[in-house]
């Protein structure tokens, strides 16, 4: 009856000691990046009749090589692959980290608390009905990839893309059927047998009852002079990632996809918001200055 109580304390002395080594990370100039991102996260996001506005997602393509800014008193060293980034006193010899190590890996936090800590922007926004939504820059930019990093003279500019992104694959989403088959007669047949099952062949002369004509024209101009196969949209993420798989396994490249992509004119279009959010990291002196412009 005994082993309950102790069990009770022993965890509750556990959870003392987390929040007693992540308290030890922060450092005044994480509160300042802290501070402000949430004067910029304070965002209303009004859901009325506008005209859209195009948002240009980054994408970093860069190399993971580290980034660092370095003066007479700071060490700013920054990580391209996770923007991660710590700082060192090089008087103390202290080093300070953006977000605690092995963070994916904390066996006391939920998931949702995990993106959290493996973060560096918090970014809430309301809609004309006061309904907030909070995203973390972890899950919803830098695990997808949907960043760029620039670096200066000074500074190291990070801009962040954050939101509901559909996931990018590297499949043909419309295909002429020369190139088709030349990739289907280099496919596994495994491969080939599922790959197929979600194209659908189109040919201007051999239409069905169903297919409208303008609107195929419309989106695809190029079946005006070619037979296409079109990606179906019963194809989820699951499949398309298999399909990625098979095509990348019959010599299919990025630059074949961004090819393909030229002959879907279709308007891709979401209802999830996007945000742009730079942040420009500096060193003044002893300081660490993080601008977060509006």
């Amino acid at each position: 009856m005994s082993r309950r109580p102790v069990s009770e304390e022993i965890k509750t002395e556990k959870k003392a000691e987390r929040i007693k080594f992540l308290k030890s990370l922060i450092f005044p100039c994480v509160l300042t990046v802290i501070i402000a991102a949430f004067v910029y996260t304070i965002i209303t996001y009004q859901a009325i009749e506008e005209e859209a506005e195009i948002v240009t997602v980054e994408s970093y393509a860069g190399d993971s090589s580290e980034m660092v800014l370095e003066n007479d008193y700071l060490k700013f060293s920054f990580d391209p692959a996770t923007t991660h980034f710590s700082v060192t006193d090089k008087k103390s010899g202290n080093t300070w980290l953006s977000n605690p190590e092995n963070a994916s890996n904390d066996s006391l936090a939920l998931t949702e608390e995990k993106g959290k800590l493996n973060s560096t922007l918090i970014l809430v926004y309301s809609i004309d009905t006061g309904a907030q939504t909070t995203l973390n820059n972890y899950n919803y930019s830098i695990e997808n990839g949907i960043y760029d990093v620039e670096q200066g003279e000074d500074y190291i500019r990070v801009n962040y893309s954050v939101g509901k992104v559909e996931k990018e694959y590297v499949i043909p989403p419309v295909i002429t059927k020369d190139r088709y088959d030349q990739f289907m007669g280099t496919m596994s047949l495994d491969g080939k047998n599922f790959s197929e099952q979600y194209y659908k062949k189109y040919d201007i002369n051999k239409l069905g009852k169903k297919d409208d004509k303008e609107e195929l024209l419309a989106n695809f101009p190029i079946l005006e002079t070619s037979v296409i196969y079109v990606l179906r949209d019963s194809a989820n993420d699951n499949i398309k990632k298999s399909i990625q798989k098979y095509f990348a396994e019959a010599g299919y490249t990025y630059e074949d996809y961004i090819a393909d992509k030229e002959l879907d004119t279709r308007a891709q279009t979401s209802d999830k918001p996007i945000f742009t959010v730079d942040m420009i990291y500096k060193l003044y002196g002893d300081d660490l200055v993080v601008e977060v412009p509006m």
